[in-house]
């Protein structure tokens, strides 16, 4: 009844004008059964992938999704975007698939855990977003480790290991932890951001010593209070290239990976990417192949041509995601105008 309902809330959607159909599905069929979309999940033969962070996980988890299309999985992916568990469980009543994939919302993250059992849970990162519906970022980073510290012990964190907040994660977990980040010391920047915000040690409170910082906060930091440090990662980028119109490139252990994102944010995005299909069992030259014909996501990065003049078109949503931007558009050599145009203050989902 909850599918067949929610199924028809979609189709009655569309006909009516009413929206697309990306979570009046899922609110309909919630309302009947609660927990349908932990029934759905576990029907897929090849379990559940979730991508949750505040700045990049449209464009990661789209790019994991190509990745898992080329090597034949059949991924059912809440692709509009619609990242609470609305938009997740009406992926999951309008397409067939063996494989989950979804862009999760920071706050939603725990309760999509705690329902789907994913098999593999992706943390890109935390910035100071959206505070009046989220709290603190330890508030959130607490949410988050209790919430991944209840998947089974076969299930595997990927964690960015140059996020304080997000690589502590790892550290109290029984299930599978594997880390990514940079070493790419020529891209540090001179000095901390001041939209920075995790600067104190997650476990003891004592300020980071930063001996690298990339962007915002990310970097290669150590605590002299507790000895916390970032963890060495498993996936590596090494020897990083930025380009804006020509491709960036970078290394991940012997797959040269190039990519049309510009940017260092974007160098993050790619690699959490690459590094999802290694551990979901993709061919690394699957991986590569894929990553070079992947163009991002609408509106995110694109660029357009009118009345013989070249509109760049980039996404920011917050502070830090603003300030790559502008680092990324100063790769131009030629002279800038920059329009910003300012959103709904309406939250994604």
């Amino acid at each position: 009844m909850a599918t067949a309902g929610g199924r028809a809330a979609g189709t009655a959607s569309r006909a009516l004008g009413r929206g697309g159909g990306t979570t009046l599905p899922g609110i309909v069929a919630r309302y009947v059964e609660p927990r349908i979309a932990g029934a759905l999940a576990a029907q897929l033969m090849n379990g559940c992938v979730l991508v949750s962070g505040t700045n990049g996980k449209t464009t990661t988890t789209r790019l994991i999704s190509a990745i898992l299309s080329a090597s034949g999985r059949r991924v059912v992916h809440n692709r509009a975007g619609a990242n609470l568990m609305s938009g997740v469980t009406t992926a999951l009543l309008t397409t067939r698939g063996d494989t989950g994939l979804f862009e999760i919302d920071e706050a939603t993250l725990p309760a999509a855990v705690a329902e789907l059992r994913p098999r593999l849970v992706l943390c890109l990162n935390l910035f100071r977003d959206q505070l009046d519906r989220y709290g603190e970022l330890n508030t959130l980073g607490a949410k988050w480790g209790a919430a991944l510290a209840q998947l089974a012990p076969e299930a595997t964190v990927l964690l960015n290991a140059d996020d304080p907040l997000v690589a502590s994660l790892g550290c109290e977990l029984s299930s599978h932890v594997e880390y990514f980040g940079l070493d790419s010391s020529g891209h540090a920047l001179p000095s901390m951001q001041h939209a920075a915000d995790s600067i104190y040690c997650p476990r003891c409170g004592a300020l980071l010593d930063f001996g690298a910082v990339y962007y915002g906060h990310l970097g290669h930091y150590q605590c002299t209070g507790c000895g916390f440090e970032r963890p060495a990662p498993n996936f590596a980028a090494t020897d990083v290239r930025l380009g804006l119109d020509s491709p960036t490139r970078f290394k991940l252990g012997g797959m040269e990976l190039e990519t049309s994102l510009p940017g260092l944010y974007n160098v993050y995005n790619v690699l959490a990417a690459a590094a999802a299909g290694t551990i979901l069992g993709v061919d690394p030259e699957m991986v590569a192949g894929t990553v070079k014909d992947f163009a991002g996501a609408f509106g995110r990065t694109e660029t357009v041509e009118i009345e013989g003049k070249r509109l760049r078109l980039l996404l920011a949503k917050n502070p830090v995601g603003f300030n790559e931007i502008i680092r990324t558009l100063e790769l131009d050599p030629a002279p800038l105008q920059v329009y910003i145009a300012l959103n709904d203050r309406t939250a994604d989902g």
